[in-house]
């Protein structure tokens, strides 16, 4: 099946429903929405593109609208999207969205769908029938270096979002997506939510408390990012925002006093949710259900399977940590022209995230970290993760990253980017760090206005990695 079909059905079956709405500015009902990927679709055939080329599209500003609808285009044709941080000898052509584009670029805007508007007899677009074919290459998270990229047929990304239907459940829903429509979880939320019939309503940072309101949105979907953006535009005992039913959070941790002031102030119901790109969802739970452990993440999919193995390869006991891998039907095959990383993270049937942690006999799993992320100092081994747990226990901490850089010998000295709500204390921060992790100190803490964090909502470590040691040059000159 085509992953557009659905909505060419729903144009026919239900042609006056809302699909998107973006505000004020711009509407569009499922027939729209229909005409408008056919209208795009007829201006990628013109530029000679065929099922297989691959194209390089990427989200940009607030180009949501047009972006997804030339996303879907492309899908409906059989044509392969992929994200700006594919090397260029892969890419037939590159999208480009505003007034003008780089050289080699091709432009698009909200003009490519207009006739959707005016002309209710646009010819339907060819619809590709290979379910086979691949939808879109996603990248990886790249927290900490060059992403890879992970080819995703339309057959996987229907299976991925017959999954979420089958851990999350539910009817039609007005949806908020706080997250890149480009990436994995965003595109999945938005496919759940036009195969549904659902609103899909575009989030807009200046108007998002008021959009949720007035469009009736029961459900957000959103990075922590963009989930504090939210909560600082609602005011301190405003209580929660009426309609809203629930707030679904990926892509990183989420940090106890940001979890705190979102159920204050805008829903009583949250879940998180843990994923990647190369699997999509792996477990879920409302936040009060992490509580139950220490580093809690959430209940495994119906479909997923997830053990946790010793260094042998061996399966341990429910309860006892290893490193985990994942297997289920949404499991990709592989990274996109990278031979090496493939073999590494895909074996047998099973994904290695590279996280250590636990599963449960609640079917609940933990993690402590990721075995790629362990400091090694002088012998002595630290987890950023468990690090981040306690750091985020002081009162004035209201979230945190941890990480090495090395000093002028070479050896990685233990730094911290702290977000705060009143000034820290240094040597008070280590004595409270030495109650829990003994021979732990803190070579640097930064305070900084906000994490950096790429689209997805996880923390960019190598850009904190690369502002420590600028810091230090400036001191050094």
């Amino acid at each position: 099946m085509n992953i557009t079909a659905p909505i060419r059905y729903l144009a026919r079956h239900m042609p006056d429903t809302m699909a998107v709405i973006d505000g004020d500015h711009l509407r569009l009902t499922y027939a729209q929405l229909d005409r408008a990927i056919d209208v795009a679709a007829h201006h990628v055939l013109r530029l000679g593109l065929r099922p297989g080329d691959i194209v390089a599209l990427g989200l940009v500003s607030r180009s949501e609208v047009p972006f997804l609808v030339l996303l879907l285009a492309l899908a409906r044709l059989g044509v392969t999207s992929a994200e700006p941080s594919l090397p260029p000898e892969h890419v037939r052509l590159a999208f480009h969205y505003g007034t003008t584009a780089p050289p080699g670029h091709v432009r698009f805007d909200e003009s490519w769908m207009a006739a959707a508007f005016t002309d209710a007899a646009i010819a339907p677009a060819p619809m590709h029938g290979d379910e086979t074919a691949l939808l879109r290459l996603f990248a990886s998270s790249g927290t900490t270096g060059t992403p890879k990229h992970i080819p995703v047929s339309h057959a996987l990304m229907a299976r991925r979002v017959y999954s979420r239907f089958l851990s999350q459940g539910g009817g039609p829903r007005t949806r908020m997506v706080g997250l890149g429509l480009g990436i994995m979880p965003g595109f999945i939320s938005l496919l759940m939510t036009l195969w549904q019939g659902g609103t899909l309503v575009i989030f807009n940072p200046a108007s998002v408390v008021a959009d949720i309101g007035r469009f009736g949105v029961e459900v957000l979907v959103a990075s922590t990012a963009s989930l504090k953006r939210v909560v600082d535009l609602r005011p301190e005992g405003a209580g929660p925002v009426p309609g809203l039913q629930l707030i679904s959070i990926g892509g990183s941790r989420l940090p106890a006093g940001l979890r705190q002031l979102a159920l204050a102030r805008l829903c009583p119901h949250i879940e998180t949710t843990l994923g990647a790109a190369e699997v999509a969802r792996i477990a879920c739970a409302r936040v009060e259900a992490l509580d139950t452990r220490p580093g809690a993440a959430g209940f495994i999919s119906p479909d997923v399977e997830v053990q946790a193995i010793d260094a042998e390869g061996n399966p341990l006991p429910e309860g006892e940590e290893g490193v985990l891998r994942v297997r289920s039907p949404c499991v990709a095959d592989g990274y996109f022209a990278d031979r090496a990383a493939t073999a590494e993270s895909f074996r047998d049937g099973w994904f290695y995230p590279g996280d250590i942690g636990a599963v449960w006999p609640d079917g609940m799993l933990s993690l402590s970290g990721r075995a790629s992320e362990v400091i090694n100092i002088g012998g002595d081994k630290f987890d950023p993760a468990r690090i981040e747990q306690v750091l985020d226990r002081v009162p004035q901490v209201v979230e945190s990253a941890v990480f090495a850089v090395p000093d002028e010998t070479g050896s990685p000295e233990l730094c911290a980017a702290l977000v705060v709500s009143a000034p820290v204390d240094t040597a008070e921060l280590n004595a409270i760090c030495a109650r829990y992790l003994p021979r732990m100190s803190f070579a640097t803490i930064l305070e900084v206005d906000a994490l950096p964090r790429n689209e997805a909502g996880k923390v960019q470590r190598d850009r904190l990695m690369a502002l420590v040691a600028a810091l230090d040059r400036a001191d050094e000159a």
